[in-house]
């Protein structure tokens, strides 16, 4: 409410919402019970915007004049260790591509041509031509790897073009974790087999 009186809003009835893409949206202002605020016009920017409850917003009154300009500026924290996930489909043998969405936390490494992956401590290098992971080392990593259909991929910036990859299967279990459990289950079978071994002298009978 200091804001609003200091700055004069309290005799505007109108005022113009700008994001951060220098996108507008004209809003009303009014009374709202106790306190005074945006009545109208706040939904589509609310909408447009993809506000969550949680998100925090700095605004500045960039124009003061007959319908005031403010600008809001998002001050959401971007996770420490972003990270996005690609479905494995026909195709991925010849390059994967980086969703467009992530690409704003790769500023300043537009114009790098490679990527590292890391998994299980190992490292390969991977070429990359428009944010896509092209084939070569690329496909060498999806070998060696074992990456089939039906396969998650989940890729953790952890900067410096460094991404650190687990796989998932068709299971939803990490591939790693899915191959001890076909090794267990493999050894209880042995096992299992190996107690229906009947020894009579030097001739064994399985039943």
């Amino acid at each position: 409410m200091d804001f609003v009186k200091s700055n004069g809003l309290m005799d505007r009835s109108e005022m113009i919402l700008v994001d951060e893409k220098q996108r507008s949206w004209l809003a009303q202002l009014g009374r709202m019970q106790r306190h005074f605020g945006i009545t109208s016009g706040w939904r589509q920017f609310e909408k447009a915007n993809c506000v969550q409850v949680g998100d925090t917003y700095k605004f500045e009154l960039t124009n003061n004049g007959t319908i005031p300009i403010v600008h809001f500026h998002s001050m959401k924290i971007p996770p420490k260790k972003p990270h996005f996930f690609k479905p494995i489909q026909p195709g991925f043998k010849n390059g994967l591509k980086i969703p467009i969405g992530f690409l704003k936390y790769l500023k300043g490494h537009e114009h790098i041509e490679h990527a590292i992956l890391k998994r299980a401590g190992k490292e390969w290098l991977v070429k990359v031509n428009d944010h896509r992971l092209e084939e070569g080392n690329w496909k060498e990593f999806a070998e060696e790897n074992d990456v089939q259909l039906g396969d998650i991929l989940v890729f953790r910036y952890e900067g410096n073009m460094e991404f650190e990859v687990s796989i998932f299967d068709s299971s939803h279990c990490d591939r790693e974790y899915a191959e001890y459990l076909q090794e267990e289950k493999e050894a209880d079978t042995v096992e299992e087999t190996s107690k229906k071994f009947e020894f009579k002298g030097n001739i064994f009978r399985v039943s």
